[in-house]
């Protein structure tokens, strides 16, 4: 695009300096070959609209890229919000994560707990059935 305005800048610098040209010898009525003149300048008149068709093609061609890139932008904020949620999913999932394995941990030691409790209790169930052996016996023997 930088050159095409170069090359427009240039057209139109050198119809002016033409347009002057044209003007000095028609002052000076000096016989210059005005017919070449006007040949260089009608083939700078093309080259201008060339290069200002060229141009205005560029301008409806981006339009579709403006169009493209407003999409694109659309799309890829729809998957941030989308990441973000995710996110927030993950970071719950992960919370509940920690909250079970405190839950397990709790569980496990009330296991350990109840495990100790319960030999304990076999403990004294093994002590009281040997008592009760201890004075049958000696009751057996009593009698």
């Amino acid at each position: 695009m930088t050159q095409l305005k170069a090359v427009v800048s240039t057209a139109i610098s050198q119809v002016q300096k033409l347009t002057v040209q044209i003007q000095t010898i028609k002052g000076q009525q000096a016989d210059i070959k005005i017919d070449e003149l006007k040949k260089q300048l009608d083939s700078l008149v093309l080259q201008l609209k060339a290069a200002y068709e060229e141009y205005n093609n560029f301008s409806v061609n981006s339009t579709s890229f403006e169009s493209e890139v407003v999409t694109l932008e659309k799309e890829m904020n729809e998957i941030t919000i989308k990441f973000t949620e995710v996110q927030k999913q993950l970071d719950l999932c992960r919370q509940t994560v920690k909250s079970i394995d405190l839950e397990i941990t709790d569980y496990e030691e009330r296991i350990r707990k109840l495990k100790e409790k319960k030999v304990s209790i076999q403990n004294d169930i093994v002590s009281g059935e040997n008592f009760i052996k201890e004075k049958t016996i000696r009751i057996t023997q009593i009698k």
